[in-house]
C-alpha cells in the first residue's frame, strides 16, 4: 500500500516539474483500465496457445519415440514455439499481480511490424531496454529517435499505462532523482511499520498469561 501510493506520488511529482500544460484528455492521459485489459489480453490468448503446443509437442515426443522418425521435426517446431508463447504467457501472469512502475529513458528506435503469429500491424517504441507496443496514435505522437519520455508501465509485459515528453536529459535525471527519493522514503516507511508491528507482537507475547505452566494454587 505504501509503496504504491509512494510511486503514485512520484507520478504527480514528475508531472509537476515540467509538463502542466499537458493536454490530459490525449494520448498522455493516464489509462489503468486499457493496460490492465491489454495484460488480460495477453494472459487469454497466450495461455491456450501455449497449453495446446505443449499437448502437440507430448504427442510428437510419444511418437518420434516409439519408431516415428519423421515427428522428430514436429516435434522441434512446435516446442520451440511453445516456449515462446509460454514465456509471453507468463509475463502477462505475472502483471495480473503486479503494480505499473514507471521508466524515464531515452527513445532509441521506433518501427512498425505484424505481430507474433498474427497479421495485424505493431507500432514499437524502444526507451532504453524496454520496448513498448503501443496504439498508432500514441506511435505518431511520441517524440523521434533523440527524445526523451517518462513513461508508467506495467514492468514484464511493458504494457503502457501513461507518457510523457520530456524537455531534456537533465529533466529526465531530475525526474529519475524525485522517483529514487519517493521509493526510499516508501521503503523507509515500510522498514518503521514492521518494525513496530514486531515490537508489537514481542510485547504482546511477554504480557500474555501462560498457562499449563504451573497449577493454579
Amino acid at each position: 500500500m505504501g509503496a504504491a501510493s509512494a510511486r503514485r506520488r512520484t507520478w504527480d511529482g514528475a508531472c509537476a516539474l515540467s509538463w502542466r500544460e499537458i493536454d490530459e484528455s490525449g494520448t498522455q492521459a493516464r489509462d489503468t483500465q486499457r493496460a490492465r485489459k491489454q495484460v488480460i489480453r495477453g494472459v487469454a490468448i497466450w495461455t491456450p496457445i501455449f497449453a495446446a503446443l505443449l499437448a502437440l509437442a507430448t504427442a510428437l515426443l510419444v511418437e518420434a519415440v516409439t519408431g516415428g522418425s519423421g515427428a522428430w521435426f514436429g516435434f522441434a517446431l512446435s516446442a520451440l514455439i511453445g516456449l515462446l508463447s509460454g514465456s509471453l504467457a507468463l509475463i502477462h501472469w505475472r502483471d495480473l499481480f503486479s503494480a505499473p512502475t514507471e521508466t524515464t529513458g531515452m527513445i532509441q528506435r521506433k518501427w512498425r511490424k505484424a505481430d507474433f503469429l498474427f497479421f495485424f500491424p505493431g507500432h514499437y517504441v524502444k526507451v532504453g531496454k524496454r520496448v513498448f507496443r503501443v496504439r498508432k496514435d500514441i506511435y505518431l505522437e511520441m517524440p523521434e529517435p533523440g527524445g526523451w519520455i517518462y513513461a508508467e508501465h506495467y514492468p514484464h509485459s511493458n504494457a503502457l499505462v501513461a507518457w510523457r515528453p520530456v524537455p531534456s536529459e537533465a529533466a529526465a535525471e531530475e525526474i529519475e532523482e524525485t522517483r529514487r527519493d519517493a521509493e526510499r522514503a516508501a521503503a523507509s516507511d515500510w522498514g518503521a511499520q514492521s518494525e513496530r508491528q514486531i515490537t508489537e507482537g514481542a510485547r504482546e507475547q511477554v504480557e500474555a498469561p501462560q498457562f499449563g505452566s504451573k497449577r493454579d494454587e
